[in-house]
């Protein structure tokens, strides 16, 4: 499951429900149920063209694997094919790319990047200059 390779988690939930009927045992019957339940719950948000949608463990994974440019907030990462760039360091860095992947593709006001970057209510000429700096 954490590396995403849903179909052999989904292979091995199948085996493991199987065993704990065979055994016989409530609680690791409980406990195979809630552990498997991470495969069909929501596990991210995909926010494209100003829509939103709450995607599955397999989605994710497709997503990821598609080639297409993905900002995860997850994990402060910016990734598109093999290429992911760590933004943990640069919290400033990883808003403005995420206000603008969600602005795609239209654009974004500076009073949008200023609000989302810096969490400023009203811009002023320090804010456009740090804004500078970070673009």
């Amino acid at each position: 499951v954490r590396r995403l390779r849903t179909k052999a988690a989904r292979s091995a939930f199948g085996r493991a429900s199987l065993a704990a009927y065979e055994a016989n045992i409530p609680a690791l019957k409980a406990e195979v149920e809630a552990a498997s339940l991470v495969l069909n719950t929501p596990v991210g948000r995909l926010i494209a063209r100003g829509t939103e949608k709450d995607l599955l463990l397999d989605e994710v994974e497709t997503l990821l694997t598609s080639g297409a440019l993905v900002i995860d907030a997850c994990r402060n990462v910016v990734r598109e094919a093999d290429a992911v760039v760590s933004l943990a360091t640069r919290p400033v860095l990883f808003a403005l790319a995420r206000t603008l992947a969600e602005a795609w593709p239209a654009d974004a006001s500076r009073e949008l990047l200023l609000r989302r970057a810096f969490r400023a209510r009203h811009a002023d000429e320090s804010h456009r200059a740090r804004l500078r700096v970070e673009m």
